[in-house]
C-alpha cells in the first residue's frame, strides 16, 4: 500500500473492531484479556455443518481501544467421508509480524468438536517447546481453545489433543504459519484405534491389449477414489495409481497425498503432484501415478487433497514384506 494505513480508536474492544472492519463480525462470545489488550473470538450465527471463528486482537490506549490484528476461518465438514475421519477439533494459526509491539502471536485457535478431547497442546518441534492451550468451556455450546506461543517459534508445530486421562487421542503437524484444518480423532483412552479400519474393496473393470475384460480390485471410496490393492512396504518407495470419479472440473489441479500413522500420530506430506483430466483407466474420470513410502508398520490413513481441499481417504496398511 503507498498510503498511510489509518485504524480507527473505539470507546470498546467491539466498537473498535467494527469500525476497523466496517461490517458485522457476528457474536462475541469471548473476552480474554491479555497482555497489552484482549482477545474478542467471534461466532458468526446461523453457520450450518462448519467450524469457524474470527479473532481479534484490540490494543488498549491512552485515548481508547485500537485494532492490532486478527483473523477467521470456516471449515465445511462435508467432505467428511467415514468414521476414520471423526472430528476432534479445528484449528487456525496466526503468525507473528515484525515490528508489532505487545502482541499475544504467534497464536493458534479453534473449536473442540468432539466431548473426549479435555485438553490441547502446541508444540515447536525445533525448540523443544509445548505450550499448553486455554480451554474455555462455561457458556457456550462449542467449547474453543486457544494458545499463544513463544515470539520467536517457527514451523514446524505440532498440535495434540488429550482426553481426561491424559492420553494423546490426536494430532497433526502444522507446516503452514496461517494454516487452517481439522485435528481427527484417533485413539481412544486405551490408546486403540477402535475406529479406524482398512478401507474396503471394490471392483473395477478395464480391457486388455486384446479387448478381453479384466477386473481389478481397489481400496478405497466405490465411484469416488481408489488405489489398486496391492501390499505397501515400510522404508520402501513404491508407486501407487490413484482412480477419481466425479466432476472433471473438479479433478483437475494440484494433487497432495498426506498420511497419518496410526503408530506415531504424525501426520507427513507422501507425495505432491499435478492432477490432470483425461487420464481414465479401469472406468475412472481421471488417473494419477504417485510414489508414496511409509515410515511406520500398521495402519495409515491416507488424506487426497485436490486444490487443498480434501476430496477423500483411504485407510491402508504398512507392512513389513510382501
Amino acid at each position: 500500500m503507498e498510503e498511510t494505513l489509518k485504524i480507527p480508536l473505539g470507546r470498546t474492544p467491539e466498537e473498535a473492531v467494527e469500525k476497523f472492519r466496517g461490517g458485522q463480525m457476528g457474536r462475541v462470545i469471548h473476552r480474554e484479556s491479555v497482555d497489552g489488550g484482549m482477545l474478542l473470538f467471534y461466532k458468526k450465527e446461523n453457520e450450518l455443518k462448519t467450524s469457524g471463528l474470527q479473532l481479534e486482537f484490540v490494543r488498549k490506549s491512552w485515548f481508547g481501544w485500537k485494532w492490532g490484528m486478527g483473523g477467521g476461518y470456516s471449515i465445511s465438514f462435508s467432505y467428511v467421508q467415514d468414521a476414520s475421519q471423526k472430528m476432534a477439533a479445528s484449528f487456525m494459526a496466526m503468525p507473528y509480524s515484525k515490528g508489532s509491539l505487545s502482541v499475544p502471536f504467534p497464536i493458534f485457535f479453534g473449536e473442540l468438536l468432539d466431548d473426549s478431547v479435555q485438553q490441547v497442546a502446541v508444540a515447536v518441534e525445533n525448540d523443544d517447546v509445548e505450550q499448553q492451550a486455554t480451554v474455555i468451556r462455561e457458556g457456550l455450546e462449542t467449547p474453543i481453545w486457544f494458545a499463544a506461543l513463544p515470539r520467536t517459534a517457527a514451523v514446524p508445530y505440532r498440535i495434540e489433543l488429550y482426553d481426561g486421562d491424559g492420553t494423546m487421542t490426536g494430532s497433526k503437524t502444522v507446516n503452514d504459519p496461517t494454516d487452517s484444518d481439522l485435528v481427527t480423532l484417533r485413539a481412544d483412552a486405551n490408546g486403540d484405534f477402535k475406529d479406524w479400519a482398512l478401507s474396503p474393496l471394490f471392483e473395477t473393470q478395464g480391457k486388455d491389449a486384446d479387448g478381453n475384460t479384466i477386473i481389478t480390485m481397489l481400496r478405497g471410496i466405490e465411484n469416488k477414489l481408489g488405489m489398486i490393492d496391492s501390499p505397501l512396504i515400510v522404508g520402501t518407495p513404491q508407486k501407487v495409481l490413484w482412480h477419481f470419479w466425479g466432476d472433471q472440473d473438479v479433478l483437475e489441479g494440484n494433487l497432495r497425498i498426506e498420511g497419518t500413522s496410526a503408530e506415531t500420530g504424525d501426520t507427513v506430506v507422501l507425495f505432491e503432484t499435478r492432477l490432470t483430466k483425461g487420464a481414465s483407466v479401469r472406468g475412472s474420470t481421471t488417473s494419477a501415478p504417485s510414489s508414496i513410502r511409509l515410515t511406520e508398520l500398521g495402519l495409515w490413513k491416507l488424506d487426497v487433497y485436490i486444490n487443498d481441499d480434501l476430496f477423500g481417504s483411504v485407510i491402508v496398511e504398512g507392512k513389513d514384506s510382501y
